[in-house]
C-alpha cells in the first residue's frame, strides 16, 4: 500500500514521462482533476487521461512538475508544493512566445483512497 506521499511522488513521475498506464494504475476509477484557471472540472480516470494525453500535444508538450519543494501529509491527504515547467512550441497569448521556458509556481491538494489518487486539485 503507497502512502499518500508516494502516491503524489508516483503521479510526478508518470505525468512527467506521460506514462499512460501509471497513471491508470494509480488514478481512482472516479477521479476528479480540478485545474483552478486552468480548464473544467474533469471527472473519471478515462476522462482525466485523455485530457492529460491532449495537453501533451498541445503547446507545452515537455511539461513537466520539478521535484517538490515540500509535502506535507494529514490523513489521506497530501498538499505538495512544486513548479510546472515547460517551453512553449507556438505562440501562448499572455503566458508564453514559442520558445519560451515559463514556470509556473503550483500547490496540489490530493487526496487519496484505496490506494489511488481521488481528487487531484491544483492552485497556480
Amino acid at each position: 500500500m503507497m502512502s499518500p506521499g508516494e502516491l503524489t511522488g508516483s503521479w510526478r513521475i508518470a505525468y512527467n514521462s506521460l506514462d499512460l498506464n501509471a497513471l491508470y494504475r494509480i488514478l481512482h476509477p472516479k477521479i476528479a482533476l480540478v485545474h483552478h484557471g486552468h480548464g473544467p472540472l474533469t471527472i473519471g480516470r478515462d476522462a482525466v487521461l485523455e485530457r492529460l494525453a491532449a495537453a501533451a500535444q498541445g503547446p507545452f508538450p515537455g511539461r513537466c512538475f520539478s521535484e517538490p519543494r515540500r509535502i506535507t501529509i494529514s490523513g489521506d491527504i497530501a498538499v505538495v508544493e512544486y513548479d510546472w515547467q515547460a517551453e512553449a512550441v507556438r505562440n501562448v497569448e499572455g503566458i508564453a512566445r514559442a520558445g519560451e521556458s515559463v514556470t509556473i509556481r503550483i500547490c496540489a491538494v490530493v487526496i487519496t483512497r484505496d490506494n489511488r489518487i481521488v481528487e487531484y486539485t491544483e492552485y497556480g
